[in-house]
């Protein structure tokens, strides 16, 4: 036989093994399907000890994504104790078997350290975040007192190490001191919390331009106390030459470097341009105009007329000038001036006593109401009193209350109660170790009214003592005692009211 045929009868026989082959894989293959389709009994898995019962299930290929396992994406979801399960039956059984995993495990114990490390930090800003939110919010109200409280306990809640992270809370006690007059802390929180590029910065310019208005300020009332160091004292003789020389000042340079001011033209002194400078102050320099027509007693339009003038040239001495101004008015029997400024009095702020002062002082001279002048400072007191940690407050202002309340006690006659009242004003003062003649005197005259020889003789034994006053006692008590003028007298001359 030829190789030919050979390959020939080679190749029949190989197709027919292969046909063979085929059909009896066929046949198993449908005897396998018809089983399948004809049995009731689950296909039944063991994984380590769990028995996991397989149910039908639709073709992978029918499945959509929301369907798959979320653990395999291989087979559907769900089980048979738990249908809406997000994993196959395999799944969830080696899921139970062994539910962790290292990476997990990582996770959470990172996650768990990272919310820990945030609650301590953030339980240690508490305190500064609460505070600060409280004293802005007193601060937006009116009501300073409250907010220098509330800044202040923030910034001791603030350690040495963590200044620089908290500069708002130091930004917005500056502008709370601004507004409460208090420059000098002002100029100590600028230097020490806020670098000259801080300064610079946008965020921080309303800090440099307070800044700037106070130095100005400052180098202002340096230049006039040099003018007014040319004269040995205030005199009628003098006064028109000392507000001339003041008035001389307007629209001066003065040159400022370091500890040293120059004023310009000062005879001897160039300029170097390494000076800061600045341009005197106008309203300073028409409160310097006032204080000499007060001390020399000068007619009271003239010193409104100061007054008015140094309001007018800057905001900033608008809120020192308002009560002394309302004050004033009172005085000269211009109520309704002093009235129109009260709204702006209280406004500056709610819980200084300045309104309740000229309120009083309104219903006394005006309207001649003593008894609306006695409860509105006790009503201005108890604000006080109700001040957190006010009790140094009521010490250093609340007296003036005392005093006012003592005056309109005296013009009800009521000598009890005003002396009384005249205790606790000069109590308020020997707290602070600033005991003026004026309380001292109307306490004395009100212990001689009553009946009171013993703390009568113990304020003449402290004038002896201390030696704060020359003669003694000052004229009016002298004049009391001889029964040349009355409580009610002094009590309207304007001359107690502690201004």
């Amino acid at each position: 036989m030829s190789d030919k045929n050979k390959l020939n009868n080679q190749s029949g026989d190989y197709r027919e093994e292969m046909e063979e082959l085929a059909r009896i894989f066929k046949e198993e293959l449908d005897k396998t399907i018809e089983e399948s389709e004809n049995t009731e009994t689950e296909t039944e898995y063991e994984v380590e000890g769990y028995e996991v019962t397989m149910g039908e299930k639709k073709p992978v290929e029918e499945l959509t994504e929301d369907e798959l396992c979320e653990c395999c994406g291989e087979r559907a979801r769900g089980t048979e104790k738990n249908p809406d399960s997000p994993f196959c039956s395999e799944c969830e059984a080696i899921l139970e078997k062994y539910p962790y995993d290292w990476k997990g495990v990582t996770t959470a114990i990172v996650t768990l350290f990272v919310t820990l490390a945030a609650i301590i930090c953030f339980i240690v800003n508490v305190p500064v975040f609460s505070y600060t939110v409280e004293g802005e919010k007193a601060f937006n109200e009116g009501n300073l007192f409250t907010a220098n409280q509330k800044f202040n306990k923030a910034l001791e809640a603030i350690s040495e190490e963590d200044d620089g992270a908290f500069l708002n809370v130091y930004e917005k006690r500056i502008f709370l001191n601004y507004r409460m007059l208090d420059m000098d802390s002002v100029l100590s929180d600028t230097d020490n919390y806020f670098s000259d590029f801080a300064k610079k910065m946008p965020m921080y310019k309303d800090v440099a331009e307070i800044e700037e208005e106070i130095m100005k300020m400052q180098a202002t009332v340096l230049v006039i106390q040099d003018v007014l160091s040319q004269y040995a004292d205030v005199s009628d003789n003098n006064y028109n030459e000392i507000i001339n020389s003041l008035d001389a000042l307007s629209g001066k340079k003065v040159y400022v470097k370091g500890t040293s001011y120059h004023l310009e033209g000062e005879e001897g002194f160039t300029p170097t341009g390494k000076e800061d400078v600045y341009i005197c102050d106008d309203a300073w320099i028409e409160m310097y105009k006032y204080s000499a027509a007060q001390y020399l007693e000068k007619d009271g339009k003239i010193i409104t007329e100061f007054l008015s003038s140094a309001a007018e040239k800057s905001e900033y001495v608008e809120i020192l000038v308002n009560p002394l101004l309302a004050a004033t008015y009172v005085g000269i029997g211009e109520y309704d001036k002093a009235e129109a400024l009260l709204p702006t009095i209280k406004e500056a702020n709610k819980e200084n006593i300045d309104y309740y002062m000229v309120q009083s002082m309104l219903y006394r001279y005006r309207d001649k109401d003593y008894q609306k002048g006695v409860d509105t400072c006790i009503d201005g007191l108890n604000m006080l009193a109700s001040i957190p940690d006010s009790s140094d407050m009521i010490a250093q202002i609340g007296y003036i209350l005392s005093m006012q309340k003592t005056l309109n006690y005296i013009m009800l006659e009521d000598y009890k109660s005003a002396y009384t009242s005249a205790e606790e004003c000069y109590s308020y003062q020997a707290e602070t170790y600033a005991i003026s003649v004026q309380v001292r005197d109307m306490y004395a005259m009100l212990a001689l009214k009553t009946g009171d020889t013993e703390t009568y003789k113990t304020l003449e034994e402290e004038i002896e003592e201390y030696g704060d006053l020359e003669s003694g006692f000052s004229q009016d008590v002298k004049d009391y005692k001889d029964g040349k003028v009355t409580l009610q007298e002094l009590a309207q001359s304007g001359g107690y009211d502690l201004l």
